[in-house]
């Protein structure tokens, strides 16, 4: 009865002990469960053939679609024409995500990896901003540019206009064989 006693105590132990570690299990995936479904990225699991196994809210967000509509889809449905078959292999690349909201499409950075034996994780990153900031600073440059050209092409003319005024000014200096 005694050996009973003090097995019955050890399980007793042993479950608490269980219990303990099953609520510390739950928090952890509580709180990395929270940080995968609001990341400034979105993700996605594919299995080999492009079909979406799991998405996080951020992708959602960004393609303007609950998570319940994206499951189950081609990762091809999300993508403008020509862009899916990249996305099933290995790697890096940016390509055209299609969302609903106006305009209709964005430009992503799409990280591909294989992840066990028959499935791939992807990263996606909303590259929007960047092209933008990419853009302006590619029109202040060309205004710069033309701004360049156009101080080239007017100090030659000022200077044309300065002497021809000079020579009005002088009559005796123009004559009509002149050329400028």
């Amino acid at each position: 009865l005694h050996e009973f006693e003090v097995h019955r105590t050890e399980l007793e132990i042993q479950n608490n002990e269980l219990r303990l570690a099953q609520r510390e299990l739950i928090s952890s995936r509580d709180r990395f469960r929270a940080l995968y479904e609001h990341t400034s990225l979105g993700y996605l699991e594919l299995d080999r053939t492009g079909r979406i196994l799991s998405a996080n809210h951020t992708l959602s967000s960004l393609l303007g679609r609950p998570q319940t509509e994206i499951l189950g889809q081609s990762i091809d449905s999300l993508l403008a024409p020509g862009s899916g078959a990249k996305c099933r292999s290995p790697g890096c690349r940016e390509v055209k995500m299609l969302r609903k909201a106006e305009p209709g499409w964005f430009w992503a950075k799409v990280k591909t990896r294989s992840f066990a034996e028959k499935q791939l994780h992807v990263s996606v990153e909303d590259l929007s901003s960047e092209r933008r900031e990419a853009a302006e600073a590619a029109r202040m440059n060309l205004h710069l540019e033309i701004t360049k050209r156009k101080e080239l092409l007017v100090r030659p003319l000022s200077e044309i206009f300065a002497d021809l005024l000079e020579r009005v000014a002088d009559p005796g200096q123009v004559s009509l064989d002149q050329k400028l």
